[in-house]
């Protein structure tokens, strides 16, 4: 599976990398890890399924302005199938980004419900819940990946899971974190000043309507 997230449209995220430096786990943290690769390849296995589910009925994220009520009833139907499927699993090591990988497709599915009557409005009461647990499951899923040394997350969106934040979304080596030319990764921390370190926990990457709104 391509464990992505991806944009679906202005207001969306839908969940579906040259990654950190292995890390070397303890006796007792590989024992943990037993069974973490065949966890991870049922839940690639699980997503490749359901996208191409996606794909057969032509639910396109850039066209979602376009959806029926039929559609959005497609994509809630999807969105429990994942969530159900993910229910099935048994984690090792994984357990709290497998809990907000549930939450987070039992969130779509409700909201996909909502937009069948109120298009994308419907979306609204949603996007909040959905961008925090996204970030929480990308935090997560990187102390997963790198406990474990397995790819869960396509945390680069380049259409492949990775161990790590992937080349796109990694600092450049030896040069300020936190500007424009080198922000700080999603689900990482860094210090700003002398006095504050932040946590980026999701980006908006065109707020340019948001703050003119503002």
């Amino acid at each position: 599976m391509l464990f992505r997230i991806a944009m679906l449209g202005p207001v969306l995220v839908l969940l579906m990398s040259v990654g950190l430096p292995t890390v070397h786990v303890s006796a007792q943290e590989a024992n943990a890890c037993a069974g973490a690769d065949e966890y991870v390849a049922a839940v690639h296995e699980l997503s490749d399924r359901v996208e191409q589910e996606f794909n057969d009925l032509e639910l396109s994220e850039d066209e979602i302005e376009t959806w029926t009520a039929s559609d959005f009833a497609n994509a809630a139907r999807l969105m429990d199938k994942l969530k159900s499927g993910f229910e099935d699993l048994t984690p090792p090591a994984a357990e709290q980004a497998h809990e907000e990988a549930i939450r987070l497709y039992g969130t779509f599915s409700q909201m996909f419900t909502s937009m069948q009557t109120a298009g994308l409005f419907g979306a609204l009461p949603y996007t909040e819940s959905i961008e925090q647990t996204t970030a929480e499951l990308r935090a997560s899923a990187l102390e997963f990946e790198q406990t474990c040394n397995v790819a869960y997350l396509d945390h680069d969106d380049d259409d492949a899971p990775e161990i790590g934040l992937g080349s796109s979304a990694t600092p450049v080596s030896g040069e300020t974190t936190g500007t424009r030319e080198n922000p700080i990764p999603i689900g990482m921390s860094a210090d700003v000043d002398d006095d504050w370190e932040i946590m980026v926990q999701s980006v908006e990457p065109d707020a340019t309507a948001l703050v003119l709104a503002e």
